[in-house]
């Protein structure tokens, strides 16, 4: 049975939160990493690991994508600013098109095109992602 506890965003974590922690930012310092990964290594109930995952963005590690990965946050702006910048150039976006240019898998820049039109940056036309609004083109609250 996985652990039960919830990471806080207030308060000093216990000893056990800080190894959590450091587990999880261990794991974030390589990259984009699925929240399954995580509570399988450090054997978390799954909402313990929504908990760790909601504590990270808030805190600014991390944002947390399709209830699924985690993304250090300077990598998130990373390829938030690319598909932004495509996005001027061009007037709309495929899929393949932002895969190739920031060097994602397709499921992944799917997965990151599909957060940024949830969270108001793209709408979808023709099956194609173009920008919703100026003003979301700027750049980002990370949530």
């Amino acid at each position: 049975m996985g652990s039960s506890y919830a990471v806080l965003p207030t308060g000093e974590p216990s000893p056990q939160q800080k190894r959590l922690l450091e587990a999880a930012r261990a794991r974030l310092a390589e990259g984009e990493t699925p929240l399954a990964d995580i509570a399988a290594a450090e054997r978390l109930n799954p909402e313990a690991a929504l908990d760790l995952a909601h504590h990270l963005e808030a805190v600014g590690e991390a944002v947390f994508i399709g209830e699924t990965h985690l993304w250090p946050t300077g990598r998130y702006e990373e390829l938030r600013r690319t598909a932004v910048s495509m996005l001027k150039e061009a007037g709309s976006l495929r899929v393949i098109v932002y895969k190739e240019r920031a060097g994602l898998s397709r499921k992944t820049a799917t997965l990151l095109l599909d957060h940024f039109h949830e969270r108001g940056l793209t709408k979808r036309e023709s099956g194609t992602h173009v920008l919703d609004d100026e003003d979301a083109a700027r750049p980002s609250p990370l949530v």
